[in-house]
C-alpha cells in the first residue's frame, strides 16, 4: 500500500474514534443535565402514615373511619383500586393516557386523607412491597406541621408514624 493512503486510513479511523469520543461526552453531559434536573426537583417531604396493607378493601374503611373522627376529608383524587393490577390506577385513563394502567402519586400538601401505593413513598423498591397500599393523612414540607397532624390521627390509629423521604415535585408529563 502506498504511504498515502495508509495515512488516509489512519486518519479516518483517528476521526471516526474522536467522533465517538465526542458523542459519549455529549451523551454524558446530557444525562447529568437530566439528573441534576431531576435532583433539583425532589424535596423533602414528611409524610403522616396511618395503615399499610395490600387490601384495599381494608384500607378503605379505615380511611372512612379515620376521616370520620378527624373530619379531614378522604379523597382517592380520581384514583381507584384495580383488582386485576393490584393497584390504585387513574379512574378516567383516557383523562391520563400517558399514565394508563400506572399509579399517579399524590405529592402536594393537602388537608386530605387517600390511599397511595406505598412504593412512591420508599426509596426501597422491593418486589414485595409493590402492591402494598399506604393510608396518607397528610404530606408536609416542614416536620412541624407534620408532627400537629400526627397527634391529631393518632387519637383514631396510636400506630400513626411520620415517615421523612423525598418526593419528586416536578412536571410528571
Amino acid at each position: 500500500m502506498e504511504d498515502g493512503k495508509i495515512k488516509n486510513i489512519v486518519l479516518v479511523f483517528f476521526l471516526f474514534f474522536l467522533s465517538l469520543n465526542f458523542f459519549a461526552q455529549k451523551k454524558d453531559s446530557t444525562s447529568q443535565a437530566i439528573d441534576e434536573s431531576i435532583e433539583a426537583a425532589m424535596l423533602t417531604r414528611y409524610i403522616v402514615i396511618a395503615g399499610a396493607s395490600s387490601d384495599f378493601n381494608s384500607l378503605d374503611l379505615s380511611a372512612k373511619e379515620i376521616s370520620k373522627k378527624s373530619e379531614i376529608p378522604y379523597d382517592n383524587n380520581e384514583m381507584i383500586y384495580d383488582k386485576e393490577l393490584g393497584m390504585i390506577v387513574p379512574k378516567d385513563t383516557a383523562k391520563y393516557d400517558m399514565d394508563a394502567g400506572q399509579s399517579i402519586p399524590r405529592r402536594y400538601e393537602e388537608n386530605l386523607i387517600s390511599i397511595e401505593m406505598m412504593y412512591h413513598y420508599t426509596s426501597n423498591h422491593a418486589f414485595g412491597d409493590m402492591k402494598k397500599m399506604i393510608i396518607i393523612t397528610g404530606i408536609f414540607g416542614n416536620k412541624q406541621d407534620a408532627e400537629k397532624q400526627l397527634k391529631l390521627i393518632q387519637k383514631a390509629v396510636p400506630s400513626t408514624y411520620i415517615k421523612k423521604t423525598r418526593l419528586y415535585m416536578g412536571c410528571m408529563h
